[in-house]
């Protein structure tokens, strides 16, 4: 997917703001300080958590990425107790801040890039297709040939259950629905039209006038979409998910075997304006959409042969998708 960083619209950014009093803790007082506003705006909007750890046996790292759509437009510290390090006492007026999008103004424009590079840090914690899907071996069988070996297997790929529900909440979070539509309204609208042609000629005109929908505007924010529904915006793309995702299988750190899964079956992206049947109803979407289908599976058979000189080192098959 190419980056599609900016959405334009003339509708002014909406609000939300609320006023709390927290308690906060930490060694100094300006850290307990900075902890009160963390805690304020948490208790507003709340907060999204991802991290990824590793480790090469004498290092760990670990990286711990957060968002949440507020700020804190101001804020007074009612109490200070220093006393096992500091504890602060405020009341902070906090506003959601979701909109991402350009506001236009006359012939200038303004874009929240602060607001941008939290979602996107987020997405990119997301973006991995390592951590999206995950791959199954069975009914595995070996068969020794002269000079080589063959290996066939059955594989079924799924996505994780974490990774989904990690994408489900952080889009829970923002809170923006998606800009899709659905064909039920047009249809049920025209075989109302229809009724009345029978009976009333001039009414079903009227009608048909009125009762015309407006067609939908698109944009080029991206929305993620569970099961071809339940759309919500994320105003950051994944770049890095692949539409045509690659399977490897490796022993002793070598590849012997590779797939494109070319009938990817567990997500797609589709542009702004594409339409798809699903079973009674045609649905539009009218932002780029990275659906994620949640249901699904995926299942293949696989035979590939390995060279004697490669397979007699080899301990264990691991596949990797990516």
């Amino acid at each position: 997917m190419k980056p599609m960083i900016l959405g334009l619209t003339l509708l002014a950014s909406t609000s939300f703001a609320a006023q709390v009093t927290v308690d906060g803790f930490g060694k100094t007082c300006d850290s307990a300080l900075q902890n009160a506003k963390q805690l304020a705006v948490e208790k507003v909007t709340g907060t999204f958590i991802t991290g990824s750890s590793s480790t090469d046996g004498k290092t760990y790292d670990e990286e711990i990425v957060q968002y949440n759509g507020g700020v804190i437009t101001s804020y007074q510290v009612k109490e200070t107790i220093k006393k096992d390090g500091c504890h602060v006492n405020l009341t902070a007026n906090v506003e959601e801040k979701k909109d991402n999008r350009i506001v236009l103004n006359s012939a200038e424009f303004n874009t929240d890039y602060n607001e941008y590079n939290k979602r996107k840090k987020v997405v990119n914690a997301l973006d991995n297709l390592s951590s999206a899907m995950y791959a199954t071996a069975s009914n595995v069988r070996v068969a020794h040939k002269d000079g080589y070996v063959v290996v066939d297997a059955d594989i079924t790929l799924a996505l994780q259950p974490k990774w989904v529900s990690d994408v489900r909440s952080f889009s829970t979070l923002l809170n923006e629905e998606g800009n899709a539509s659905n064909d039920l309204y047009r249809r049920s609208h025209a075989g109302v039209v229809g009724a009345l042609m029978q009976s009333s000629p001039p009414a079903a005109v009227a009608l048909a006038i009125v009762g015309e929908e407006s067609p939908p505007q698109t944009n080029e924010n991206m929305m993620v979409c569970f099961d071809g529904r339940d759309c919500m915006n994320v105003g950051a793309d994944f770049d890095r998910m692949r539409m045509v995702p690659k399977m490897s299988i490796v022993g002793n750190n070598k590849v012997v075997y590779e797939h494109f899964l070319f009938d990817n079956n567990l997500f797609e992206f589709i542009p702004a304006g594409t339409s798809k049947k699903y079973a009674v109803i045609t649905r539009k979407y009218n932002q780029p959409a990275f659906i994620i289908n949640t249901k699904n599976t995926q299942n293949m058979h696989i035979s590939f042969r390995i060279d004697d000189s490669i397979a007699r080192e080899i301990k264990k098959l691991e596949i990797y998708v990516q």
